[in-house]
């Protein structure tokens, strides 16, 4: 964890046993963990110290997860007299190698305006949504914030997306930054998606809003 700068994470879940060992890779990287529970899943089988938010509405929604895990990290933040804080949003079947929540959120503080931080295997370079520099996508399943900035995922891309629509968000405010030597591992790559017909649908769906809403596609 920083020094002088405390990092959160929150971690979407509906309570696959993967959770146990990325919860257990963030304990000595991270100054709290916030889980996102759905689907009748409750929290109380992962040991503490973590602060449990269950979100009951029928139809799963990610970016609704991921802003609920947001609005409780500031408000702790808040709690405690930050004025800065990171977050890390991670997927449950993320597992993060030590000291790599570090790299990676020292890549979003290194550029002092950046909003957003993802790991990648270029370079380390900052980008912008109207640059002339190549587009790379974020990883979706984990990526950093810049907590004081407010940024908010946009609930209605319910399960697909958000992560693109964040990213442009932050490429057209303070920006993103693409972090490279962030060792971390992602087990269940589409899991869910592929595994259930009604997020596969939705995914077609929420593509379609990305469009609307930005006027070309994600990738």
């Amino acid at each position: 964890m920083t020094d002088t700068i405390p990092t959160y994470a929150v971690i979407p879940t509906e309570g696959r046993p993967c959770l146990h060992d990325c919860v257990a890779a963030l304990r000595d990287q991270v100054d709290g963990i916030v889980l996102a529970c759905n689907g009748g899943y409750t929290g109380r089988d992962v040991a503490s110290p973590v602060t449990v938010r269950y979100d009951p509405g029928p139809v799963p929604n990610i970016s609704r997860w991921w802003n609920t895990g947001l609005d409780t990290i500031s408000g702790l933040a808040e709690l405690k007299g930050h004025d800065r804080w990171n977050v890390l949003v991670i997927n449950d079947d993320t597992i993060m190698a030590p000291g790599s929540v570090a790299v990676l959120t020292a890549g979003l503080r290194d550029y002092w305006a950046a909003d957003l931080a993802s790991p990648w295997d270029g370079p380390t370079i900052r980008l912008w949504r109207d640059s002339k520099q190549p587009l790379p996508r974020i990883t979706g399943w984990c990526f950093a914030l810049r907590g004081e900035s407010g940024l908010r995922a946009d609930e209605e891309l319910v399960w697909w997306a958000g992560d693109n629509d964040l990213d442009w968000q932050a490429r057209q405010g303070g920006g993103t930054v693409t972090v490279s030597g962030v060792d971390h591992q992602h087990l269940h790559p589409n899991g869910y998606t592929v595994a259930r017909p009604d997020l596969t649908e939705q995914a077609g769906k929420d593509m379609a809003r990305f469009v609307e809403k930005w006027g070309r596609p994600a990738w």
